[in-house]
């Protein structure tokens, strides 16, 4: 924005380098006719380019299948000059519009490698990929990472009064998963591959006969929500303070007598802890409150 005090008026210039730039100029109230200036030159160069913004941190691909890029500007069409980047080398796209890139794996690349957006010579940030299966067959439905179900903008999967009785380990190739319910099932116990779900905002498992989890549980760092009532857990393992995300922990219905020392690393965001209907002793219970002064605990 450009202020001309001596003429009380203002010209404001709006850009998008990628299509078009725009400039309003307004005079004040008290001006009826518009102000010869004179020119105007603004220099543009690749410093203030801002680049493109690629959603995911790491993008999961398939030799020989179709990827699929999602971020929040890509241009309306691939222009001349355009190119998307592999390893430093363009590779055919079969989409590029305003949120979406899909582009055909090559058959010969690198296990691990970067990807980049080339406008003209100016470069988006690099993006990791990592090449490999990433589906896995729970009870008969084959979920593949890169095409999972979405609702309200999540990866979701819902798998519940099915008589699931074991998660196979290769859920941890749905690393893009977001929602995962499997509720009122058969299940006993979860894979160490569990704690690959990095991306798993909640997790639903009530209504099973889960008796322990793995260690791997505190890697889950985007979980908000989980929900393991109705179970036969009697302990939780220390890994269990890595959480630091978690606002919703329902552990109601377990054979529960203790908790952790490191839960008390929840408390600046867990909101909500519900443990009735397991065994805690008064001196436990008020040893947990101690531990968690801001959290609302239901016994």
């Amino acid at each position: 924005m450009f202020t001309l005090e001596n003429f009380e008026s203002k010209i404001e210039a709006h850009f998008d380098i990628y299509s078009s730039t725009v400039f309003n100029y307004t005079t004040s109230s008290n001006q009826g006719h518009v102000n010869n200036i004179g020119d105007i030159t603004i220099n543009q160069n690749k410093d203030n380019i801002i680049p493109p913004f690629i959603s995911n941190n790491v993008l999961y691909i398939t030799m020989g299948q179709t990827a699929k890029i999602n971020g929040n500007y890509f241009g309306q069409q691939k222009r001349q000059g355009y190119k998307l980047l592999l390893n430093g080398n363009e590779i055919v796209t079969k989409t590029w519009k305003s949120d979406l890139i899909e582009f055909d794996v090559p058959n010969a690349i690198l296990e691990e490698g970067t990807i980049q957006i080339d406008r003209d010579g100016a470069l988006s940030r690099e993006v990791n990929y990592e090449e490999g299966d990433w589906t896995c067959e729970i009870g008969g439905i084959l979920y593949d990472n890169n095409n999972l179900p979405i609702e309200n903008g999540n990866y979701y999967i819902i798998f519940s009064n099915k008589s699931l009785d074991i998660i196979p380990n290769c859920i941890g190739n749905l690393k893009n998963l977001e929602l995962l319910e499997l509720r009122r099932n058969q299940l006993s116990s979860l894979p160490e591959s569990f704690g690959n779900l990095q991306n798993l905002q909640g997790l639903h498992l009530s209504n099973n006969q889960i008796s322990s989890l793995p260690e791997s549980i505190g890697n889950l760092q985007n979980l908000q929500n989980l929900v393991l009532s109705s179970n036969q857990l009697t302990t939780l393992p220390d890994s269990f303070g890595n959480l630091q995300n978690l606002q919703n922990l329902v552990l109601s219905s377990n054979q529960l007598s203790s908790l952790p020392e490191s839960i008390k690393n929840l408390k600046d965001n867990l909101k909500i802890l519900l443990l009735s209907g397991n065994y805690f002793s008064l001196e436990e219970r008020a040893k947990i409150e101690e531990w968690l002064p801001n959290t609302d605990i239901t016994w």
